[in-house]
Formats: C-alpha cells, structure tokens, sequence
C-alpha cells in the first residue's frame, strides 16, 4: 500500500506539474503577445514620424529649389545692369570727350576772334556753362560708380548665399 501511495503522489504531482506547464505556457504565450502589441505599436509611431519627416524634407528641397532658380533670375538680372551700366559709361565717356572737344573749339574761336579785333565774347559764361556740364557729368559718374558698387556688392552677397545654400 506504500507503493501506491506513491504512486498517487507521483501521479498528483505529474497532474499538477503538467497543469503548471500549461498555465505557464498560457502566461508565456499572452507575454509574447503583449511585447509583441507593443512593439508594433511602437513600430508603428515610428513609421509615421518617418513619413512627417520625408514629408517635410520634400518641402525643404522644393524651397531650396525656388531659392535657386530665384538666385539664377537675380543673377542673370545683375549680368544685364552689368551691361547697361558699361553701355552707360561708355557712353557718358563719349559725351565727356565730346563736350571736351567743344570747349576746346569754343575757345579757340574765342581766341581766334579776339586775335582778329572782333567783338569780344564773355568767356565767364561759357566757363559757367562749361562748369555746369563738367559736374552733371560728374555726378551721373558719380551715380553709375554708386551703381557699380552695389552692384558688385549684391553678386558677392549672392554668391555667397548660393555657395553655402
């Protein structure tokens, strides 16, 4: 009768340590399955801050992109004041060397006549006129220089801002 008594215990134990297994499989198993909810929600969250992201990257690559092009426009803008500028140089130049050769023509006719004792002309107003013209000359290039400098001023900046953009 011994044995049999332990047997039963035997048995007992096996029956509650198989229901133990299983409870424990149970546990294990609803474990498993928590960590995995979790981690996929986690997954998840991460997937949608992955798209915010890229979302917002394609935003800065086209604003980048506008910035460019307007950069180009600007600078293609400056090229042709560049232009202009040294056609209006030129320009002011010639007029420089034209008014020049007219003083000078102006006086000697003044020179002439009053070699010849003809009547006597006021050089004090061509002087003023002549002084007149000088400084409105001299003050479109003073102005075109201004011009000149701004400008080469704005394509440095430029060139510095589409350098580091």
């Amino acid at each position: 009768m011994i044995f049999f008594g332990f047997l039963v215990c035997v048995l007992a134990f096996s029956v509650k340590s198989e229901t133990q297994n299983v409870e424990y499989d149970k546990i294990r198993d609803l474990m498993r399955e928590e960590i995995q909810n979790f981690h996929n929600q986690k997954i998840i969250k991460l997937e949608q801050k992955v798209m915010k992201m890229n979302e917002q990257l394609n935003r800065q690559e086209e604003h980048i992109q506008s910035q460019k092009t307007l950069i180009e426009e600007q600078q293609s803008y400056i090229k042709v004041q560049g232009i202009q500028i040294q056609t209006h140089e030129k320009q002011i130049n010639e007029a420089v060397e034209h008014i020049s050769m007219l003083e000078e023509k102006a006086i000697n006719e003044v020179r002439q006549e009053q070699s010849d004792g003809g009547y006597k002309i006021n050089i004090s107003s061509h002087s003023f006129i002549d002084y007149a013209l000088r400084q409105s000359i001299k003050s479109m290039i003073e102005e075109k220089t201004g011009k000149k400098k701004e400008r080469h001023s704005l394509t440095k900046r430029l060139g510095i801002v589409y350098r580091t953009g």
